[in-house]
């Protein structure tokens, strides 16, 4: 009723909006009817050139000019959210390459989302995995060792080659190849 309201109102007649509405006269004139007695108040009058919005008619339109750019604001910020283009992101992070990896997936995701927000929680990979577990974290980049865990999805990023750094004269240079 409050939406049917306010066509007529920006149409300035009844039979023009319930033409722009696809509704017949009396069902639009109904419904003013219906808005009219939920307020206890008169929202139009009639006139010889259409309508015209009474004092609490014109305060209503402005309310319902408000509702409309709130609900179009829920609208946009839903869409975002279950297309992950925002919200609150808390993801958990051990040391060592992680470190290198995460700051740089945050700083492509926040390109292309702009108004998600982020915690990043730094601790071991048990924590981490309990944090999952618990619903404290909503993700975890870390190392994965045997066994699997069944209860939390995994996702392998990538193969990760370790190098040792050594001088030149310290006496592991020397060796062809180092096992831990």
């Amino acid at each position: 009723d409050i939406e049917y309201f306010a066509v007529v109102a920006e149409h300035g007649s009844i039979g023009r909006a319930a033409e722009a509405l696809g509704l017949s006269q009396p069902a639009l004139s109904k419904s003013l009817r219906r808005l009219e007695a939920s307020m206890d108040a008169k929202v139009v009058k009639r006139t010889a050139k259409g309508i015209e919005l009474t004092p609490v008619g014109s305060a209503l339109l402005a309310q319902v000019r408000r509702l409309r750019l709130t609900l179009s604001d829920i609208t946009r910020e839903a869409a975002e959210l279950s297309q992950g283009r925002a919200g609150h992101l808390r993801i958990g992070t051990s040391g060592g390459l992680a470190l290198d990896l995460v700051p740089t997936a945050c700083g492509t995701l926040l390109k292309e989302a702009p108004k998600v927000t982020m915690k990043i929680t730094v601790s071991g990979r048990d924590a981490s995995l309990t944090g999952l577990r618990t619903g404290e974290l909503d993700l975890a980049i870390t190392t994965i060792h045997a066994p699997r865990h069944e209860d939390l999805g995994e996702d392998y990023l990538f193969d990760a080659e370790f190098v040792v750094y050594v001088a030149a004269n310290h006496r592991l240079a020397k060796r062809k190849q180092l096992t831990l």
